[in-house]
């Protein structure tokens, strides 16, 4: 089975900002995964298509 899950964001810094950002995500030095509610994003290797965690039980891997 292939779940398809997107999610959208607003953030609040200058477009030019955002790609340091999304480097952060499931990193020990996350800038963007809600960490305080939710478990932490813990990725394989630095985010990049083909990256495999999760949080908490849920799996998932990167795609483009």
């Amino acid at each position: 089975m292939r779940v398809g899950n997107e999610h959208e964001r607003r953030l609040n810094v200058l477009p030019s900002e955002v790609g340091r950002l999304l480097d952060t995500l499931g990193s020990p030095n996350d800038r963007l995964w809600p960490h305080r509610t939710w478990p932490p994003l813990r990725l394989d290797k630095p985010l990049a298509v083909g990256s495999v965690g999760g949080h908490g039980p849920r799996r998932s891997a990167i795609a483009a």
